[in-house]
């Protein structure tokens, strides 16, 4: 089996449903997986599926919190990579990653955004998955623009995030090419101006 996310399939158990019903959520959404699909396409049984999970939105919850720890630790390593020991580098290179991520041609966009409009009501666990994801990644940043010397590392927070969550929707709703190309002159601008507050 061929996974979209590029992550190898677990030969059993609840890793094994999680990466199927990732794999097949970001190929056709929410609204086209149920319990019995998954099962069918990771060869599990029902009874393996109740096993590890109370129902198909408790797979969906712990599915998103999977792919947020992918995630995360993508973005981590990668800029890591791209400016390592440089704070104000690590911030612009969020930007480079995003291009090369935007670049694949199995991305179909954001999950947790997706996920968040797919379970909209705010108290609904995958809901509040989302939006920990989004809290977590507006930290991150706020924790690079404080190493970097910006004097309100939170009021910068804020404003990336506007600007990294704008890039996304230009990326996944509009289907702007050029979505990087656009925002990441506004992320340089927005540092030179909070670093010049120094």
């Amino acid at each position: 089996m061929k996974l979209l996310t590029g992550k190898d399939l677990p030969a059993e158990g609840r890793d094994r449903l999680l990466v199927v019903a990732i794999d097949l959520i970001y190929a056709d959404g929410f609204g086209a997986v149920d319990a019995a699909r998954v099962c069918a396409e990771s060869g599990m049984t029902s009874a393996q599926f109740e096993e590890h999970f109370g129902g198909i939105e408790d797979l969906f919850e712990q599915a998103v919190r999977l792919h947020d720890a992918w995630e995360r630790e993508a973005w981590l390593r990668c800029v890591e990579e791209i400016a390592p020991g440089d704070p104000r580098g690590q911030l612009l290179a969020v930007f480079n990653f995003m291009e090369d991520v935007f670049r694949n041609p199995n991305y179909k966009g954001c999950l947790f955004i997706t996920a968040a409009g797919a379970f909209s009501d705010r108290d609904h666990p995958v809901h509040k998955a989302c939006r920990e994801h989004k809290r977590e990644t507006r930290r991150w940043i706020a924790e690079m623009a404080r190493a970097a010397g910006v004097v309100y590392p939170d009021w910068f927070a804020d404003e990336y995030m506007a600007i990294f969550e704008g890039a996304l929707i230009l990326e996944q709703v509009h289907q702007h090419d050029d979505a990087v190309r656009v925002t990441r002159p506004m992320i340089e601008r927005l540092l030179a101006t909070h670093l010049d507050e120094t």
